[in-house]
C-alpha cells in the first residue's frame, strides 16, 4: 500500500526525469549517469559532444566541471577538424577557470592548425606563464614560431622542451634547422627523432629535404617517398611552414 507521501515521491521522480529529458534533446533516453560518462569519460568525439552538450544544457556543475564539459567538447570538435567550434568551447572553458593551462595549449593548437600562427603564439604564451616547466609549450610555441620565421626565438624554444623532455622537440628543432640551412643538424635531429619512431612522417619528410639539399637526391627522395607513404598529407602540412622539396 502506498500512501500520499509515496505518490508524490513518484510524480517528482517522473517530472524530474521528463524535465531532463527535455533539457538533453536527442541523448533523452540515456541515463544521466551515461550521459556524464559520455562527457567526462573516454568516447568517441560524437558521443562526447553529445554527451558534454547535454551537461552545459542542464547548468548543474560547478565552474569547474563546466569548464571541463567545455573543454572535452572542443577537443572533440577539435577531433572532428572544427576548429572554429573547438576554439569557441575553449573561449568558454578559459572564463570559467581563468587559469586553465591545458584549455589555453589546446586553443593555441586550434588555431595553429588555423595557419593562425601568431594567434597560437599568444595562448602558449599563456600556458608557460602558468607552467613554465610545459615542455608541450614550448615545442607548440617553436613550430609556431618556425612558421613566422621567428627561427633564433623558434630554436630557443626547441631547445628549452628538450630540457625539460629530452627527445621532445628533435622533429621540431630539426625543422628550425632545416629553415636554417643547417643541413647535418637537421638530419642529425631526424635521425634521432625516426629511432623512437622510424615512420615519423615529419621526421622522414624534412631528412630528405635535407639530404637533397645536401646533394644525396636518391636518398632523399627515398626519404620523402617513404613520408608520403606513411602519411599522404605530410607534405601540405610542411609547405604550410615553408618546408618543400625545392
Amino acid at each position: 500500500m502506498t500512501g500520499p507521501g509515496t505518490v508524490c515521491t513518484y510524480i517528482r521522480i517522473i517530472v524530474g526525469a521528463l524535465l531532463f529529458a527535455a533539457s538533453v534533446g536527442p541523448v533523452w533516453a540515456q541515463s544521466s549517469e551515461q550521459i556524464r560518462n559520455w562527457c567526462f569519460e573516454d568516447a568517441t568525439d560524437d558521443k562526447t559532444i553529445q554527451g558534454c552538450t547535454a551537461v552545459i544544457k542542464t547548468n548543474r556543475e560547478t565552474p569547474q566541471d563546466l569548464a571541463n564539459a567545455y573543454f572535452n567538447r572542443g577537443s572533440a570538435y577539435a577531433g572532428k577538424f572544427q576548429y572554429e567550434r573547438a576554439i569557441q568551447d575553449y573561449d568558454q572553458a578559459i572564463k570559467l577557470v581563468a587559469g586553465f593551462s591545458r584549455a589555453f595549449q589546446y586553443r593555441g593548437l586550434a588555431y595553429a592548425n588555423k595557419r593562425q600562427f601568431a594567434r597560437a603564439t599568444q595562448d602558449y604564451d599563456q600556458v608557460i606563464k602558468l607552467k613554465p616547466d610545459s615542455f608541450a609549450a614550448f615545442e607548440s610555441r617553436c613550430a609556431a614560431r618556425m612558421a613566422l620565421k621567428q627561427l633564433e626565438a623558434a630554436l630557443a624554444d626547441c631547445n628549452e622542451a628538450l630540457r625539460l623532455q629530452p627527445g621532445s622537440a628533435l622533429q621540431s628543432r630539426g625543422l628550425v634547422n632545416l629553415k636554417f640551412e643547417r643541413f647535418d643538424l637537421a638530419i642529425g635531429d631526424f635521425n634521432e627523432a625516426l629511432k623512437a619512431d622510424p615512420k615519423d612522417a615529419v621526421a622522414l619528410f624534412g631528412r630528405g629535404v635535407a639530404r637533397r639539399k645536401r646533394g644525396d637526391v636518391a636518398g632523399g627522395d627515398a626519404d620523402i617517398a617513404a613520408a608520403r607513404a606513411a602519411n599522404g598529407g605530410v607534405a601540405d602540412r610542411l609547405a604550410a611552414i615553408g618546408i618543400t622539396t625545392k
